[in-house]
């Protein structure tokens, strides 16, 4: 996750939808996930409640980066790859955007 972030240019990670299930579903892990589920295009709300959660991402790095347990915020954008549909069609999301937080 380290290295995905330090790719981030808004402190929000563009996770690949092959690793979603490794990298946030899958436990143990060393790191709790915030996941926005959102789409790219043409979704005026999608785009505000976006500059919020990278609003949200970066106070929240600022305020309480020395926690034991590091915090990551995550975006997975619907497509129609099959894997990023099985992700949606798992979790039951009919819309977007949606905001998942998954702990250790």
């Amino acid at each position: 996750m380290q290295k995905l972030l330090a790719k981030a240019d808004d402190g929000i990670i563009h996770l690949p939808p092959k690793d979603y299930n490794e990298m946030v579903v899958d436990n143990p892990r060393p790191y709790d996930v915030v996941t926005m589920f959102t789409v790219k295009h043409g979704c005026i709300q999608c785009d505000d409640v976006y500059t919020e959660f990278t609003g949200a991402a970066y106070s929240y790095n600022k305020a309480v980066a020395k926690l034991d347990t590091p915090v990551f915020f995550t975006v997975v954008y619907y497509t129609k790859d099959q894997t990023v549909r099985e992700i949606f069609g798992k979790n039951k999301f009919k819309t977007v955007p949606y905001i998942t937080a998954s702990r250790v």
